[in-house]
C-alpha cells in the first residue's frame, strides 16, 4: 500500500493486486495483539490514501504471465511470506502462532504452553492469557536476554515483558524442549522437567512467498519488497514501500 501510494503520488498509473477480501496483509495479524489496537489508524491510513488515486483489485490473485500481458512498465512484488506449519513438532495438541493470531486454531484446555523467543511468541503468549484467559507458559532455550530481542529494546521489549509479569505469564529461559505429550511439554533446564499443558503453541520462522518475484525477473522492471525479500517489521516494511514507489520511473 505504501509503495502504491507513494507511486501514485509521483504521476504513475498504478493498480494494485490484492488476493484476499480486504488490504492489509500481516499489519491485520499485527493488530490482533493486546495494545496494538493503534495499528487500526495506520491501516484506515493507507487503505484511504491508496483508494484515492490508485485502482484496487481485490480478490484477484494475480500470476506472472497476467501481469506480463498487461502494458506495465514496472511492477513491485510485496507478496510477504507464507504462514508457517509446526513442523517442528507434529503433535495433535500443537498450533502455531500465526494460526492462533488469525484465529484459525481452537485453544483446547486452560493450561497453554508457548514455544519461542521473537516478538510473534512474546505477543501470542500475551494474548492467550489477558484475552483468553488462559494460564500461559512461556518457553525459551536461550537467555532472558534473548527472550523478544526483534523488537524496540525500551518502548517495546521492556513493557512487552513488563505487561507478560503483570498478567501473569510464566518464563521460563535457558529451557530446552526435548518432547510434546499428549500431557505437556517435557524440557530440560538444569536438569529434566516437565512442564503439564493442554495445548501447545510453537512460534515458527515463515517461508517467504517469492515466486512471482523469481518468475517476472528478466523479463520486466520489478522490484521486491517487504517479507518477500525477507521477514521483517512493520517499520522496514513500509520504508520498503515507500523507497519502492519512489525508484520506479
Amino acid at each position: 500500500m505504501e509503495a502504491a501510494r507513494v507511486a501514485a503520488e509521483r504521476g504513475h498509473d498504478v493498480v494494485l493486486f490484492e488476493k484476499d477480501r480486504t488490504l492489509g496483509g500481516q499489519l491485520k495479524l499485527a493488530m490482533t495483539p493486546p495494545f496494538k489496537r493503534d495499528l487500526w489508524g495506520l491501516l484506515a491510513y493507507l487503505k484511504g490514501q491508496v483508494r484515492r488515486k490508485v485502482k484496487v483489485k481485490l480478490q484477484q490473485e494475480i500470476h506472472s504471465q497476467d501481469l506480463l500481458n498487461y502494458p506495465f512498465d514496472s511492477v513491485i512484488v510485496a507478496t510477504g511470506c507464507a504462514p508457517p506449519s509446526p513442523t517442528r513438532y507434529p503433535h495433535a495438541k500443537v498450533a502455531n502462532c500465526w494460526d492462533i493470531l488469525r484465529g484459525k486454531a481452537k485453544i483446547e484446555g486452560q493450561r497453554v504452553a508457548v514455544i519461542g523467543k521473537w516478538r510473534v511468541a512474546c505477543e501470542t503468549a500475551e494474548l492467550l492469557s489477558k484475552r483468553r484467559k488462559k494460564e500461559v507458559t512461556l518457553i525459551h532455550s536461550g537467555p532472558i536476554e534473548e527472550l523478544g530481542c526483534d523488537m524496540e529494546p525500551i518502548f517495546e521489549r521492556r513493557l512487552l515483558l513488563n505487561r507478560l509479569k503483570d498478567c501473569g505469564v510464566e518464563i521460563l529461559n535457558d529451557t530446552a524442549v526435548v518432547e510434546i505429550t499428549d500431557e505437556g511439554v517435557k524440557v530440560h533446564s538444569h536438569g529434566a522437567g516437565f512442564i503439564p499443558c493442554d495445548h501447545v503453541v510453537v512460534e515458527e520462522v515463515p517461508t517467504l512467498n517469492n515466486s512471482l518475484l523469481r518468475e517476472l525477473r528478466g523479463n520486466v522492471e520489478v522490484i521486491g519488497i517487504g517479507d518477500c525479500i525477507e521477514p521483517r517489521d512493520l517499520y522496514q516494511a513500509i520504508h520498503d514501500g515507500f523507497r519502492a514507489g519512489y525508484r520506479i520511473g
